[in-house]
């Protein structure tokens, strides 16, 4: 899945807490593409390809132990783990339906994979039905 479909199914998420835990879902739900140099979040990190030559895309950055390791890093700072887990987990849920899919328990090689081509017609449908369902989510807040 691309950037704003990842965003799109964060905010969604996110709707159902509070603004904060919003923010904290939206920024988890980015985190495992800091292995991707070309992707919006990497091309504020330095590392971004050094990432992707040390564990390839998709891989470690995409799963579970990442997932935790990252939330723990968090719990040091503030209480927000648990949403920021939230939305990296909600990356890989739609990583998961992907013709490419996701090694979600990394180093295992085993891997979730769906239908959806990444950036296809099947995604920009599921990206407006997303917008569909935040507006009506909006209205009825």
């Amino acid at each position: 899945m691309i950037f704003r479909t990842h965003l799109a199914f964060a905010f969604l998420i996110g709707l159902f807490f509070d603004f904060k835990s919003l923010i904290f879902i939206l920024i988890g739900s980015l985190i495992p593409d800091l292995d991707v140099s070309n992707s919006k979040i990497s091309r504020k990190v330095i590392f971004s390809k050094l990432f992707n030559i040390l564990f390839g895309h998709r891989k470690f950055f995409h799963s579970l132990l990442f997932g935790v390791i990252i939330s723990f890093f968090v719990f040091l700072f503030t209480n927000q783990y648990l949403m920021v887990f939230i939305g990296f987990f909600s990356h890989l849920l739609l990583d998961c339906f992907t013709k490419d899919g996701v090694m979600v328990f990394y180093p295992f090689e085993f891997k979730f994979k769906g239908f959806i081509k990444t950036n296809g017609i099947v995604e920009k449908i599921l990206f407006i039905v997303l917008i569909f369902l935040i507006i009506i989510k909006l209205l009825y807040l």
